[in-house]
C-alpha cells in the first residue's frame, strides 16, 4: 500500500496514540477488573471478592493518581478509607485528583522529589502500612502499584532513618554496584519492600494491581516488589558488602551496617503468608503499548514487524539506532525494487 507524506504523519500518531490509551491507568482498571452491582461483587482475573464499605485503597506509584481515579468511579461507595503516595507536582498536572479534593475518604500526598525517598515519602508509607496492619477479617485492601513506587514506597527498618538508607544506596552505588544489587540493599533496609507490606494483611485479603516499567515484568521488582511473597538472597547480600566495601568512599551509617550484620546473621530475610491472602494480578505492561501499537499499524495496511519488547538504553540512542535501521531497511527495499524493474 502506498502512502502519502501527509497521510504517513496521520498514520504514525494514530498509532501512537492507540499505544498510549492501551495503557493509561484508566482503561487498564476498566479491562482488568468487573464490578456487579446487582450482588456487589467485585471480579478479578478469575476471583471475586463480597463488596459491602469493606474496601481500603493504598496505591504508590506515578500512574496510581490515574488507577485509582477510575477505581474509585467503579467501587466508591464501598471504600472507607485509602491513601496513595503520588510523586512531586503530581497534584498539579493531574485533573484526576479533582475526585478526591471533594472527599476525605482517599488522602493523596506527594513525595520523592527527584525520584528519591524522602521525609515526605516516609510519612506517606507510614499511614499505607497503617492501614494495611489495622484491615479486619472481611475487609478487602486494593494495592494500587506502578512505576515509581519504590521511592514511594519508603520505610526504613528499625533503627535506619531515611537519609541513612538513601546515604547506603548511593556509597554502593557510586562503586558500581548493580541495579540488582541496589535493589538487594533496599529490600533487606526496608520494612516494606519484597512482600512485607503484604505480610501485614492478615486476616484481610488484598488484591494488587501492578503496572509494570520493569522489562519482562518481574513482579518481585516492581516497586520492589511490596506484596510478593520472596525470600531474599542473603548469600548475594554477603557477597555484595564484601565485594564494595573496600571500595566505598566513606564509612557505612553505623545503623545500616548493623541492620544488614544481622540479616546476614539470621540468614534469611522472607515474608512468608497464605497464598490465598493476596492476589497480585499485572494489568498493564509494555508489552499491551506494543500490541496495540502493531494492530494500529496493520488497521493502516502497513507489515508490521516487532524487533523487540525488552529493548532498554537513552532514548537518544535507541531512537538513532531506529532510524538507522529504518535506512537500511529502506535502501534494502529500494535496491529489490531497482533489481525487479
Amino acid at each position: 500500500m502506498q502512502h502519502g507524506k501527509k497521510t504517513l504523519c496521520q498514520d504514525i500518531q494514530n498509532i501512537y496514540t492507540c499505544a498510549l490509551q492501551a495503557v493509561r491507568p484508566d482503561t487498564l482498571i476498566r479491562n482488568g477488573l468487573i464490578y456487579y452491582p446487582d450482588n456487589d461483587v467485585l471480579a478479578v482475573k478469575g476471583r471475586t471478592y463480597k463488596l459491602n464499605k469493606n474496601v481500603s485503597i493504598v496505591g504508590f506509584g506515578k500512574a496510581v493518581l490515574g488507577m485509582a481515579t477510575e477505581l474509585y468511579r467503579m467501587i466508591g461507595h464501598h471504600v472507607i478509607r485509602g491513601v496513595l503516595s503520588v510523586h512531586v507536582g503530581a497534584l498539579s498536572l493531574s485533573i484526576d485528583s479533582t475526585i478526591f479534593s471533594s472527599n476525605n475518604i482517599i488522602k493523596v500526598y506527594e513525595g520523592a522529589a527527584n525520584n528519591l525517598p524522602d521525609e515526605s515519602s516516609e510519612r506517606t508509607s507510614r499511614k499505607i502500612l497503617e492501614i494495611v496492619e489495622s484491615a479486619g477479617e472481611n475487609e478487602l485492601v486494593i494495592a494500587l502499584v506502578s512505576g515509581g513506587g519504590s521511592a514511594l514506597l519508603s520505610l526504613p527498618c528499625e533503627g535506619v532513618s531515611i537519609q541513612e538508607k538513601r546515604k547506603a544506596v548511593e556509597l554502593f552505588s557510586q562503586t558500581g554496584a548493580t541495579i540488582r544489587e541496589l535493589n538487594l540493599l533496599r529490600q533487606c533496609l526496608s520494612k516494606v519492600k519484597a512482600g512485607k507490606l503484604g505480610a501485614k494483611v492478615l486476616p484481610a485479603q488484598m488484591v494488587s494491581l501492578i503496572l509494570s516499567d520493569v522489562i519482562d515484568n518481574p513482579l518481585q521488582f516492581i516497586a520492589s516488589g511490596p506484596t510478593i511473597a520472596q525470600s531474599l538472597d542473603i548469600k548475594l547480600l554477603q557477597t555484595i558488602i564484601e565485594k564494595y566495601s573496600p571500595k566505598l568512599k566513606e564509612p557505612l551509617p553505623s545503623p545500616v551496617s548493623a541492620a544488614l550484620e544481622s540479616a546476614i546473621q539470621i540468614g534469611s530475610v522472607s515474608c512468608p503468608f497464605v497464598d490465598n491472602c493476596i492476589q497480585n494480578v499485572l494489568i498493564g505492561s509494555n508489552t499491551m503499548a506494543i500490541e496495540a501499537a502493531s494492530a494500529a499499524a496493520k488497521y493502516c495496511g502497513y507489515d508490521v514487524i516487532v524487533l523487540s519488547q525488552t529493548v532498554q538504553g537513552e532514548a537518544k540512542e535507541v531512537g538513532r539506532g531506529f532510524a538507522n535501521f529504518a535506512g537500511l531497511l529502506l535502501d534494502k527495499m529500494r535496491n529489490i525494487v531497482t533489481i525487479s524493474m
